[in-house]
Parts: structure tokens; C-alpha cells; sequence
């Protein structure tokens, strides 16, 4: 009995301090930082004032959570609550990194918080499974948007966060810290896999509308894209998820041909230039974006201009890669190689940009093998692609990209054989299913 009533004392003034800390929380006005876009309100919470640095009233701020928590049923107001726990544990990093990232207690609580932040989008996925099984796609259909509305805002959070750190940890601290921002990505990719393979692609580029108030934010979502793209497994999806990528491209380059000033071109070249993401991601962005810009800049100078800055962009991505592929380790090539693990030739055509550059024979032959790699990754793609007509059309990209077919020379007989009788296969299928239902029907 004794122990029953110290529970409830313990529950109560709990419940009791956390109260008291929301109406703490409900009086701040938010505030901004060198990070400024990344707002509470952004997130939709309240900004919190109590914060990991201050020991005894974190430890009851977290236990009010786990007793929220805890006395929450309902799946859809349970996942709901774990979506907003990640976000004020992502929010209070912002908090404690704004005036002493330099504090050894505050960098330690940084990397336990990137791991907190995980498992609790690790139980959101996990409610969101569940949710949808039982009780189908529109009972996760508002969770799903406001997961993926999160994921690109954490993610450019995420990645400015480690540049601001990088001075003050070391260059493995840094990694992990990346790591953990990785498998956030590669979480939410499985989960969209999962769950929301035919609503994805409409769902991907509502959100991205809606972000990009400020139209430089199309960049960190082509970079962002990049990223993900490379966790999914299913080529049929990854197809819908390229056409996604595209529009969002398309979007950027329209809003560039549009208002094509020296200011807006000088603001979009110094994103570009300063896009936090590794080497490989960047220059793969930089190609994608300057696919487009080949075409549009026929009819604007000023994007001509663009394309030239561009241009040198790259050629300054590619030098210093090339510096630090020559003068680093077999395994820090492969951490670089790893962001090159695309089954887009995007990624077949930026190593071969690479490897032209290349003077060290050892450097030239780790780069050739990635190459290689992912012609297989490219290869393995069109094998899995089910769809004739989605076929046809990376066909017809091919062939109407000179640039493209002038990187790739030395596959481009072989891809465009194989692509065309993979055309003949998926169309003899076709045909046989059309077949086979017509003579069910009569």
C-alpha cells in the first residue's frame, strides 16, 4: 500500500511540474539564431525553456514526457506525441550549440541527444506501421506529411549543426554525428518505402511547395533528395521518386528563368557553392542541376551566365576531391565512394569527371572500380524497372543527352542495346497480361 501511494505522490507531482513547465514553455516568444529559419514555430512547438544543460529540471521535464507518454492509448495521439518529443530534442540542440558549442558537457550532450532524436523517430515509423495496418492509408495520411515536412527541415539542421561543430570536435566525433544524421535518413526512407510507395511521390512534392517560401530552399531539397534516394531498394519506386527529384528541379530552373537578376543568380550560386553535404552529393546536385540549365539557358543569357558559374563550381568541387583522393587512405576513398552508390548515372558520369583529373595511377584505379560499381548499380536498376514506358523514357534521356553519352562513351553502345530489349521484354509481358484479362472478360 505504502509503495502504491508513493507512486502516486511521484506521478503527481510529475504531472504537476509539467504543467508548470508548459505554461513556462507557453509564455516564450520564439527566438532566432545564426541558425534562423530552423524556428520553433517551424516545427510547430513551443520553444522550451528548459533545456538539457539545466540537470533537475530536465530530469522532470523528461519523466512528464514518459508519463504523457505512457497514459496515451490512442496510436494516432501516441505517435503524434513521439513526433513532438523529437522535435523539441532536435529544437533544444539548436538551444544549448548557440553561444557554447565549445563546452566538452555541451558537446556530450549533443551526440546523446542525436541519438535520443533517432529512437523516438524510430517508435514514430514503428506507430505509423502499425496505424496504417490496422487501419489504412488515411489514418496516417496528416502523420506521414507532417514525418516528411520534419525530415527535410531536420535534415538541413542536421547538416549545418556539424559544419558549425567542426572546429570544436574531432573529425571522428564529426562522422558519428553523421552517422546518426544518416540513419534518421535512411529510417524515414524505409518507412515511406514501406508504407507509402503510392502517395510518396505526390506527398514529396506537395511538401517541397509548401517549404519553399524562400525559393533557395529548392537547393537543400536536391540535396536532400540526393541523399535519399540512395536508401530506397525498389527501382520502381525509385523511378517515381526520380520524377520527384525532376520537378523539384524543374521548379528551380523555372524560378530562375523567371528572374534571372545578377542578385538572384550571385544568391543561388553561393548556396550552391556552400551546399553542406559531402563531396560526392554535392557534385552529384551540381550535374542534375546543370542538366536542366543546359536546356533552359538556350533562350536566357543571364542562365547562360548561370551555367558558367556552374561550371566552375564544379571544376572546383572536382580539384578538391581530386586533392584529397590522392593524398588520403584505401578506406577514407571508399567513405567517399559511398556517396557516389547511386544507380543513377548521374553518379557513373561525375567519376568519370573525376578520374579525367586524376594524375595519381592509384587514385585513377579506385575511381575506375567505383565507376564500374555503379554501371552495375545502373545495370541492376533497368533490370528491376517494370514499367515499358518509364524504360523509354531514360532511353530517350539518354539519347538527347550528348554530354551524358559523351561520359559514359564508353558503355553507351551496350546501355542502349540492353535498354531496348528490355523495351521488347516488358512489352511482350504486356501484352501476354493484356491478352490473358481479355479472354478472362469473354
Amino acid at each position: 500500500m505504502k509503495k502504491v501511494i508513493l507512486l502516486i505522490l511521484i506521478l503527481t507531482f510529475s504531472l504537476v511540474s509539467l504543467n508548470t513547465l508548459n505554461a513556462q514553455e507557453e509564455d516564450t516568444s520564439g527566438a532566432t539564431s545564426d541558425l534562423s529559419e530552423f524556428t520553433a514555430e517551424s516545427l510547430d512547438i513551443k520553444e522550451p525553456t528548459i533545456l538539457p544543460t539545466n540537470k533537475f529540471g530536465y530530469f522532470f521535464k523528461n519523466l512528464g514526457q514518459v508519463i504523457r507518454s505512457a497514459v496515451t492509448f490512442d496510436p494516432e495521439k501516441k505517435a503524434d506525441l513521439n513526433l513532438k518529443y523529437a522535435n523539441e530534442k532536435i529544437f533544444e540542440l539548436k538551444k544549448i550549440t548557440e553561444n557554447e558549442s565549445d563546452d566538452p558537457k555541451i558537446q556530450e550532450l549533443i551526440k546523446k541527444h542525436h541519438v535520443k532524436y533517432n529512437k523516438l523517430m524510430d517508435k514514430v515509423s514503428t506507430r505509423i506501421e502499425k496505424i496504417k495496418e490496422n487501419n489504412g492509408d488515411e489514418a496516417v495520411d496528416e502523420l506521414l506529411d507532417r514525418v516528411t515536412d520534419n525530415q527535410f527541415k531536420h535534415q538541413d539542421f542536421f547538416a549545418n549543426l556539424h559544419k558549425k561543430l567542426e572546429n570544436a570536435l574531432s573529425g571522428e566525433e564529426i562522422d558519428k554525428l553523421k552517422e546518426e544524421k544518416k540513419k534518421a535518413l535512411e529510417h524515414y526512407g524505409n518507412l515511406i518505402e514501406r508504407v507509402d510507395v503510392d502517395n510518396s511521390k505526390e506527398r514529396l512534392q506537395k511538401i517541397m511547395k509548401e517549404q519553399a517560401k524562400n525559393k533557395l530552399q529548392y537547393i537543400n531539397h536536391l540535396k536532400v533528395m540526393e541523399e535519399l534516394g540512395d536508401t530506397f531498394e525498389n527501382e520502381n519506386f525509385k523511378e517515381d521518386f526520380l520524377e520527384t527529384k525532376i520537378e523539384i528541379r524543374e521548379r528551380l530552373v523555372n524560378y530562375l528563368d523567371e528572374n534571372a537578376s545578377d542578385e538572384v543568380m550571385m544568391e543561388f550560386k553561393l548556396k550552391l557553392e556552400n551546399l553542406e553535404t559531402d563531396d560526392g552529393y554535392k557534385l552529384r546536385v551540381y550535374n542534375f542541376v546543370d542538366d536542366k540549365i543546359q536546356e533552359a539557358r538556350v533562350n536566357n543569357w543571364k542562365l547562360n551566365e548561370f551555367h558558367n558559374d556552374l561550371d566552375e563550381l564544379k571544376i572546383n568541387g572536382i580539384e578538391a576531391l581530386k586533392i584529397k583522393l590522392e593524398n588520403i587512405s584505401d578506406e577514407e576513398k571508399e567513405k567517399i565512394f559511398r556517396t557516389f552508390e547511386s544507380s543513377e548515372l548521374n553518379s557513373v558520369r561525375t567519376l568519370e569527371q573525376v578520374k579525367a583529373r586524376l594524375k595519381n595511377p592509384e587514385a585513377i584505379e579506385a575511381v575506375e572500380a567505383s565507376r564500374l560499381r555503379q554501371m552495375d548499380h545502373f545495370n541492376d536498376r533497368i533490370e528491376n524497372i517494370s514499367d515499358h514506358e518509364k524504360i523509354e523514357e531514360l532511353k530517350h534521356e539518354i539519347n538527347n543527352d550528348y554530354r551524358l553519352k559523351n561520359d559514359i562513351e564508353d558503355h553507351n553502345d551496350e546501355i542502349m542495346d540492353k535498354l531496348e530489349d528490355l523495351i521488347k521484354v516488358r512489352k511482350k509481358h504486356d501484352e501476354k497480361i493484356k491478352k490473358s484479362l481479355e479472354e478472362l472478360e469473354d
